[in-house]
Formats: C-alpha cells, structure tokens, sequence
C-alpha cells in the first residue's frame, strides 16, 4: 500500500510554558527551507545546522538559541513516521532545555516526559493532512 505524503508546511510550536517557539519543517524542499532561514539567520549558521540535507527522515538543530526541526518523508497515518516525529521532539526538548539550563536526570525527567506530551500533541493538532 502506497502511503500518502503530508502536504509541505511550516509550523511554529509554542513551548507552553517556556518562552520559546519551534520552528518545524515538514516535507519541505531544500530551497524553501533555505529561504524561510534565511529571514532568522546567516547563511553560514544555516549550512553548520546541516538543515538542508536529504539524509536522514529528520534532523534537529540549535541555531542561535532557536530550535529548528525539518521532517522529511511524513506520511498520514504512518507509524513510522510518528516514531520520527517523537525522536526529534525530544531532541528539540533536550535543546529547549540546554537552553534554560535544565539537564536531564532523575529530577527532571517528569518535566522533560511532560514537554514531550505537551509538543507532540500539539504538533499533532497542527499539521495538516492534506490540501
């Protein structure tokens, strides 16, 4: 069975609680995504980012103390493809966190588990599954 893409999009995600936004690209081409950057950042920060590759099925990167999450390949109703979403969602929480200085362990692993609900039910809620 074919599955059906996601249609490209750009979402920002509000953190909740901390004062940060996310920046997601899903199913985006390289020269959009270059050219959405390009309005926050340098091109030199962009290519260190290693944001505009068609390696792996997502990637997540601190730029400048912002988050940015490019997702390739999503489809509707793909397992794997919630697996993807969830990964780099927590590594978007493990910057988030860098950032205000949380480290994860023991004490903070109820926060970061309870970020991790927070963004993919929202992120979930905002990407749209078709045109």
């Amino acid at each position: 069975m074919k599955l059906k893409n996601v249609p490209p999009q750009i979402i920002f995600l509000n953190c909740g609680t901390y004062p940060f936004d996310i920046l997601f690209f899903i199913n985006k081409e390289d020269e959009e995504v270059n050219k959405k950057l390009l309005k926050y950042f340098s091109q030199e920060d962009i290519d260190e980012s290693l944001l505009i590759s068609n390696i792996p099925r997502g990637r997540t990167a601190k730029i400048n103390k912002r988050i940015v999450v490019r997702i390739w390949d999503y489809h509707v109703d793909c397992c794997d493809c919630y697996s993807i979403l969830t990964h780099e969602l927590f590594h978007a929480i493990h910057v988030l966190f860098d950032i205000i200085g949380l480290k994860y362990g023991k004490d903070s692993e109820e926060a970061f588990a309870y970020q991790l609900q927070y963004l993919t039910k929202q992120l979930l809620l905002k990407i749209k599954i078709s045109t």
